[in-house]
């Protein structure tokens, strides 16, 4: 009988999977909204966004978007006062170019979510910081530096600060 239940459910996820509308909502078993834990934050628009669109949990809103958004206020005590505005602005940045994108989907929520994040970080006052305080923000995400895209954005902040200091 577990056997039957186990392929049903299977064949199930096989056909949603094989359908491009649902592609997307099949690659979780649970919810947003079963995934998301309201904080009181600005974090909590990643959950409210992802519950809005219909994304999967594992997808860029709340893997990324609200769980690196909790680490860095998780640590804001570990930073100056200067160095606390700079991240909150970044945060509303990154926040306000989600919000206002419109007919954004949860695939292209992570193309505009990474997109923000170099003039967010360039805008918001981030090379205006020592070196030892961009070091330590970038290594609140440190096990990303294996993700190429956030390498990629990661050298773009870095080269556009450069450029700004010359």
């Amino acid at each position: 009988m577990k056997n039957i239940l186990l392929l049903s459910f299977l064949v199930g996820q096989l056909i949603l999977a094989g359908s491009s509308a649902n592609a997307e909502r099949s690659k979780a078993l649970a919810s947003p909204q079963e995934a998301c834990s309201f904080d009181g934050t600005i974090c909590d628009f990643y959950c409210y966004k992802a519950n809005e669109l219909g994304c999967a949990k594992d997808t860029y809103l709340l893997q990324f978007g609200q769980k690196y958004c909790r680490r860095y206020i998780r640590n804001s005590s570990k930073f100056s006062d200067r160095v606390q505005a700079v991240l909150a602005k970044i945060r509303s940045c990154l926040v306000d170019r989600l919000e206002n994108q419109r007919g954004l989907t949860c695939v292209d929520a992570e193309v505009v979510g990474m997109h923000s994040h170099v003039s967010c970080y360039v805008d918001s006052g981030f090379c205006g910081l020592a070196k030892m305080d961009q070091f330590q923000i970038f290594w609140l995400a440190n096990e990303l530096i294996f993700n190429e895209n956030v390498r990629h954005e990661m050298g773009q902040v870095d080269q556009l600060c450069s450029k700004k200091k010359e």
